[in-house]
């Protein structure tokens, strides 16, 4: 998990996600989050959501007491492990969270996984309402590598925000 940018970040933070025991997922997960003051400042968090049903469920509930603070506008990426149609999802979205990616390219599919074959979307760019007018545009990057070596199972997303 990283964050990558051409302007700088300051107050960065983490927030631990409840981990369940004797699931099939052993990852303690974390939501990162580091602000960006250009242009009136940007809240920026990145996550890695449980794929296992519960823990996700766990996982959300506890990133949100840490998103809803978010006072600026905030994006929030990551691999989330579970497609769009999900309760996380929804979740999300009854809490004033936008999917950047339906939000810029409609019904296109945006698949991200499995990188040697693209069959799902379970990486994604959310933005609360004070960010959702700064989306600009959103693409996946990367290649569908097929052979070795590859740099990951997933593509990854590049998401453009005009901050002026």
């Amino acid at each position: 998990m990283a964050f990558l940018a051409r302007v700088p970040f300051e107050r960065r933070g983490t927030c631990r996600l409840t981990h369940r025991d004797g699931t099939d997922d052993s990852d303690q997960r974390m939501l990162l989050r580091a602000h960006c003051a250009a242009s009136g400042g940007i809240e920026f968090y990145n996550a890695h959501f449980s794929w296992v049903t519960e823990q996700a469920r766990d996982n959300i509930r506890d990133a949100l007491r840490f998103l809803n603070d978010a006072r600026a506008p905030a994006l929030l990426l990551g691999d989330f492990n579970q497609p769009p149609q999900t309760e996380l999802h929804a979740t999300l979205r009854d809490n004033g969270w936008f999917d950047a990616w339906s939000w810029l390219r409609g019904a296109e599919a945006g698949y991200t996984y499995e990188a040697g074959q693209l069959q799902s979307r379970i990486d994604f760019a959310y933005a609360n309402a004070r960010a959702s007018g700064r989306l600009s545009e959103i693409d996946t990057v990367g290649a569908a590598y097929r052979e070795p070596p590859r740099l990951s199972d997933h593509l990854g997303l590049i998401v453009t925000l005009t901050l002026g």
